[in-house]
């Protein structure tokens, strides 16, 4: 709980409420000594790039037009539900995420050297992607 609350960057409980939720079945030093052995057992890496944290900056170089924003977190649920999707990197995911959805906005052009640039990914790669994407779109369409 203490690595979450200082990795969230919100209220952290000093670590005597610990000791009282645990009835004092454990002792203030060994609850910090868990707390750094869970962190030393994580060799540091409380976290994973997800596509999310892709696309929120991919949005920022693409000029982070609200609609594009909507249609694009949209598609990312989509996506996170469907097995096939796993074979994607993050950064793929968000980038053909971004893609796909300034095609449905038809902005023009769909894909510029920017993006390219800044996702290092091109249109022939993420088409593959896209298109599975746009399957999930439709389908989720024609369901409602």
């Amino acid at each position: 709980m203490l690595l979450v609350t200082k990795y969230e960057k919100i209220y952290a409980p000093i670590v005597e409420d610990f000791v009282l939720v645990s009835d004092n079945a454990y002792r203030k030093s060994d609850i910090l000594q868990m707390e750094k052995s869970i962190f030393n057992t994580l060799q540091n890496n409380i976290t994973v790039p997800t596509p999310y944290l892709f696309m929120k900056r991919f949005l920022k170089v693409a000029g982070f037009e609200k609609d594009l924003e909507m249609v694009s977190l949209f598609l990312m649920e989509l996506c996170q539900v469907e097995y096939i999707m796993l074979k994607y990197l993050p950064s793929m995911l968000a980038t053909a995420t971004m893609y796909t959805s300034l095609c449905i906005l038809r902005t023009a052009p769909s894909w510029s050297r920017t993006m390219e640039c800044h996702t290092t990914y091109t249109e022939e790669n993420l088409i593959e992607c896209a298109k599975l994407m746009t399957r999930f779109h439709q389908n989720n369409v024609q369901n409602l």
